[in-house]
């Protein structure tokens, strides 16, 4: 009897080591600078076939100010300064991250806006306003194929200049007429490239972005990649990444944890990139804090050492403890059966904790 007693013990002991298992890796991901809020959400990271990631802010630095300012061949707009106070004031009536670095330039030369009126939202693309009259537009480079906007050939030459160099382009239109344009100087973080060296070969990835598809491209190839998906509007990226998990994948997607909440609410599994927004835990159960893309692998591999260390333990523990009851019940009851179990116990257990170094 104090054999079974002791044996039925240890089962349960194994049974805990499920939850130690657990508790380590979330320690564990702390230290890498990761927050999990949800243990499905991480056991659920050892199953991902997929991982997407959003290329602003995640593989790229993002964009923290405005860079060269660009007025259009025969532009009816003066100077500089003019183009970025008439882009200030459209985009006071947009919540884009673009948007507010343009209104913050525009405050930090104390330029005065000209009043506009009209403000209406295209969705993906850019917002419109009305201005003496005339239409303006200021948008990204989906606004100027969807809505035909005129562009002069040299000035499409600076544009693919600025897409060379890393850099996002805003476009200001009025009444269809490019009169100028821009840039936000964006670079590749320097871990960026390794990231994507420890996930290749394990896992399928593709960039995404709403960026222009040369920008988008070039960001791609410089990381080894082929795969990507460029100029998905920002209304669209919820529904491509439920496509992607309809097609069988097991997404996980990197992503702003405020700006991209709808996209991350639809994968898989949903890893807030960096902590400089207030994020959706709704959408997020796993928050990273740190900004360093190799974090990324090694979680997933975290994860997956969790999931086989565990089974692992499962396994041995239930087959250790069949045999030594089964030795008991066969007439050894010796106090070495459940002496034995009791250290075995033990040593799993220690095997479950070392996860958390």
């Amino acid at each position: 009897v104090a054999v079974g007693v002791l044996l039925a013990g240890q089962v349960a002991v194994i049974g805990r080591s499920v939850q130690l298992a657990s508790s380590a890796a979330a320690i564990k991901a702390m230290a890498l600078g990761v927050l999990v809020h949800s243990r499905p959400s991480f056991e659920e990271l050892a199953k991902v076939n997929h991982v997407v990631l959003k290329k602003t802010g995640v593989l790229t630095r993002g964009h923290n100010s405005v860079g060269r300012i660009h007025l259009a061949r025969n532009t009816s707009i003066g100077t500089e300064s003019e183009l970025l106070a008439l882009a200030a004031s459209v985009e006071m009536g947009t919540s884009h991250e673009l948007g507010h670095l343009i209104i913050q330039e525009a405050a930090k030369r104390g330029l005065e806006l000209p009043q506009v009126s009209d403000f209406a939202p295209i969705p993906g693309l850019g917002v419109s306003a009305r201005f003496d009259g005339s239409l303006v537009q200021v948008g990204n480079a989906g606004m100027v194929n969807v809505t035909g906007v005129n562009i002069n050939p040299y000035d499409l030459f600076q544009v693919s200049t600025a897409y060379d160099e890393g850099s996002s382009v805003v476009f200001v239109s009025i009444d269809e007429l490019l009169v100028g344009y821009i840039e936000f100087p964006d670079e590749l973080r320097a871990n960026s490239p390794q990231a994507i060296i420890d996930l290749s070969g394990k896992i399928a990835i593709t960039v995404l972005s709403g960026d222009a598809t040369a920008l988008v491209e070039k960001i791609t190839k410089k990381l080894g990649l082929s795969e990507f998906a460029a100029e998905v509007l920002s209304t669209r990226q919820a529904d491509w990444v439920k496509e992607r998990r309809g097609s069988g994948s097991k997404v996980l997607l990197v992503a702003d944890g405020h700006y991209d909440a709808a996209a991350l609410a639809e994968a898989d599994v949903a890893l807030a990139f960096g902590a400089g927004h207030s994020v959706h835990l709704e959408s997020a159960k796993l928050i990273q804090v740190s900004q360093d893309p190799l974090v990324i692998p090694r979680l997933l591999a975290l994860s997956k050492k969790v999931q086989s260390r565990t089974l692992g333990n499962i396994i041995v523990g239930l087959v250790l403890s069949a045999a030594l009851m089964a030795a008991g019940f066969a007439g050894f009851s010796t106090p070495a059966i459940p002496l034995i179990g009791l250290v075995a116990s033990w040593l799993l257990i220690r095997r479950v904790a070392r996860l958390s170094r």
